[in-house]
């Protein structure tokens, strides 16, 4: 049951924060927004979920293969450190 569970949350998570992601792309393209304030808010709001949504796309793939539900090639190549590192530069920057 958990090998399911972990990549439903993460393919949950997926469409949470892509809804977010969007929401905040459509209001702040917007030309009138309430204060800079908001517009501010919005901004660093974006920023998160643009990070937070990598991070999931990325460990849910990860964890999907796990499960079995995606070729076993994706964990073998997402499981290199090379490609770890990638996640947590995003996370860094952002």
């Amino acid at each position: 049951m958990f090998n399911y569970l972990t990549p439903i949350t993460y393919w949950l998570l997926i469409l949470i924060w892509g809804s977010i992601l969007l929401f905040c792309i459509k209001r702040l393209r917007h030309r009138k927004i309430e204060s800079a304030l908001f517009a501010t808010v919005l901004f660093i709001l974006l920023i998160d979920a643009a990070r937070t949504l990598f991070e999931s796309i990325y460990f849910g793939a990860w964890y999907t293969s796990v499960a079995g539900l995606l070729p076993k090639y994706v964990f073998e190549f997402l499981i290199r450190p090379e490609m770890v590192i990638i996640p947590k530069l995003v996370n860094l920057v952002a």
